[in-house]
Order: C-alpha cells, then sequence, then structure tokens
C-alpha cells in the first residue's frame, strides 16, 4: 500500500482460535455489572494489544481472517482515544460498516465493550436529516456507526465535518478501489486531504485483501496519513528528550561542573557524541534545535558555577562541594585523595 500507510496482517497459525467478537460478549461479566469501567484490554490477546498500538502511531489496515479478533482491535483503539472521544470533548468516533446488518451487529459489540455512548445510523431516511439533527447528535454520542453512504452524505453538505472525527474505523475496506465510485474511495479520495489541519486517524479491517479477481486493494493507499514526512520531528523530539535525560542524569550525579562539561562536548560541531546518545535515526533530527537547546543549558549551567560573577577556581578544595560537584563525585574524589596519601605514605 502506497503514500504512507501501514498494512498489517498476522498468521492465522499464530492466533488461537476462538477469540475474537465472541470475548466481547465478556464485556458483560459481574465486575462490569456492579458498574465497573468496561477494559476491553483484560481480555485482548498480545497480538491485538500490539496492532492497537501500532494503530495509535498510524493509519493501518488489518487483515486477520474471520473470528481472529479485528472488531476487539478496533474497540482497544477507541478505548486508548478515549480521552480525545468521550464527552465534554467535541470529537467523535465514526464506524463504517457496509451493511445495516453489520452496522447493528458491531454497535452492540462496541457497546459491550467499552463505555461509549453509541448510535447506529441506517437507511435512505438518514439522509433526509438536516444540520440540526446532526449537531444534536454529535453533541450526546460519542461513537456513531454508520453505513458509508449516510457519512458521504453528510461530509458533502456539512452536516459533519471530516476534522471532529478523531477516528475514522473503515470494516470489510477492501470495498475502497482506487477506480470504484464506493462511498469508502469516495470519502477518503474528496474529504481526506494531506493540506488539512487536522485529520482523523485511520483504522481499516478486512478479511478479504482482493475483491474480485485481478482487483488488489489499491485504494487503500487512500487510507493514507497526511503526506507531510513527521519522521524528522518525531526524531528532533526524541534527539531533544534523550538530550535532556542525558543532561539530567549528568546534573544529578556528576554536578553543575559535569553537567556543564556535557553540554560542552554535545556542543561539538561534528555531533559524533550527541549522535551515539541520541542514537538518531538517520541523521534526521533537527540539529540546529538541539544546538539551541545545548547553548541554553550551557549557558545555565555556566552561570551557576561562577561565584560573584567571576569562575570559579577549581584548584581550590573548598570548590569539590555541592552543587559544583555532586556528593557521589566528591565522595569518590575524597577516596582517591586518601587512597593517593596511602601510597605516597608507603
Amino acid at each position: 500500500m502506497g503514500n504512507g500507510a501501514a498494512s498489517t496482517s498476522v498468521p492465522i497459525e499464530s492466533i488461537e482460535n476462538g477469540n475474537s467478537e465472541q470475548l466481547s460478549t465478556l464485556s458483560l461479566s459481574g465486575e462490569q455489572e456492579l458498574g465497573q469501567e468496561k477494559d476491553p484490554r483484560k481480555i485482548a490477546r498480545k497480538y491485538q494489544m500490539d496492532l492497537c498500538k501500532k494503530a495509535l502511531e498510524e493509519n493501518i489496515i488489518v487483515y486477520l481472517e474471520t473470528g481472529c479478533g479485528k472488531t476487539h482491535i478496533a474497540v482497544l483503539l477507541m478505548y486508548e482515544m478515549g480521552h480525545l472521544i468521550k464527552k465534554p470533548q467535541k470529537n467523535i468516533c465514526i464506524f463504517l460498516a457496509p451493511t445495516v446488518a453489520l452496522v447493528e451487529q458491531q454497535a452492540k459489540v462496541i457497546e459491550n465493550s467499552v463505555d461509549f455512548k453509541v448510535k447506529t445510523y441506517c437507511g435512505s431516511s438518514m439522509c433526509l436529516r438536516g444540520h440540526y439533527y446532526w449537531e444534536k447528535e454529535i453533541e450526546e454520542y460519542e461513537v456513531l456507526v454508520m453505513t458509508p453512504q449516510i457519512l458521504l452524505h453528510n461530509l458533502s453538505h456539512c452536516f459533519i465535518r471530516i476534522e471532529i472525527i478523531a477516528l475514522l474505523i473503515f470494516d470489510e475496506c477492501h470495498y475502497a478501489q482506487l477506480e470504484s465510485n464506493h462511498p469508502y474511495a469516495e470519502i477518503m479520495k474528496i474529504f481526506y486531504k494531506a493540506d488539512m489541519a487536522k485529520l482523523p486517524r485511520i483504522f481499516g479491517m478486512t478479511a478479504s485483501p482482493k475483491l474480485g479477481k485481478g482487483k488488489s486493494m489499491q485504494c487503500l493507499s487512500a487510507l493514507r496519513m497526511d503526506t507531510v514526512d513527521r519522521t524528522p520531528l518525531k526524531n528532533t523530539k526524541k534527539s531533544l528528550q534523550r538530550l535532556h535525560s542525558n543532561l539530567i542524569f549528568c546534573l544529578t550525579n556528576l554536578g553543575l561542573f559535569g553537567a556543564l562539561q556535557a553540554s560542552y562536548i554535545f556542543l561539538k560541531g561534528d555531533h559524533c557524541e550527541r549522535s551515539v546518545l541520541v542514537e538518531a535515526e538517520g541523521n534526521c533530527s533537527d540539529n540546529d534545535l538541539c544546538d539551541k537547546y545545548l547553548n541554553q543549558a550551557a549557558s545555565m549551567f555556566a552561570s551557576d558555577c561562577r561565584e560573584d560573577g567571576k569562575g570559579t577556581d577549581l584548584s581550590r578544595m573548598e570548590v569539590l562541594r555541592e552543587p559544583l560537584f555532586s556528593r557521589k563525585l566528591t565522595r569518590l574524589i575524597e577516596i582517591l585523595s586518601n587512597f593517593r596519601l596511602l601510597v605516597s605514605l608507603a
């Protein structure tokens, strides 16, 4: 699949049979009847948790055979994104299924698995509803399960805006053929634009990677993340986090002077030491931003190392104390000094 979407499949022999939608009925267990929060993670298998984690990071399509728990992965994803979907948030989750029977079935699974306000929308009469009706529905419900034609109609008339959809799930997503006019394909081609400021997380699931002879899942290239490559931004964030962690480590274990020297080392022009410690992926991080952070840190450490605005004379023993040097380091210096004295006396 092209344009940045990930397609994920799990070999059927690695999965224990019967673990999927059947397990979702366990959400009506006694402990939930006592009013405790429904937690789909309790009955999730490891591969389902792993796929959910992947889906939190990027748009993916999960290919699993019927009965292997695709819907439960979608439920896990809803649960993990609950902070974006649950009221009073104004975002919603939309679950698309191509038939009325699937809409009803999947809505029941969702209701039994998580504590979200769920409602189904089917039939041509839904297309007669206006802006006020959908505004009220969005205010009241958190998960809207519907056929794709209804969503396409509402997006076309601006009754629902793509920006308020935090999570968009495509059941039986193999219908989204690139050359077809299926509502799945139309939704993605017309409304999922890379230049928009806010786009939903996309989760597609299917048991059929092909639809008819010679027809591949081409249109699932439409189930893509925005075309802006966010890898450099992620690497820069990782670099800054690790630089910060290393400076904090030096400050804690060596003291101000040690942290200052670490800042100077990281600021070397070849960035060799920095690359080793931050494990930059493909050298894609923004070195200018990292340098700016390190310069500010070094300036702060240097200022704190000065006494009355003057540089500290490190040859004087009295400066070997906190916070210039950590307690661990001063203790080590004391031990080494005593050892050297014992050697000289021997």
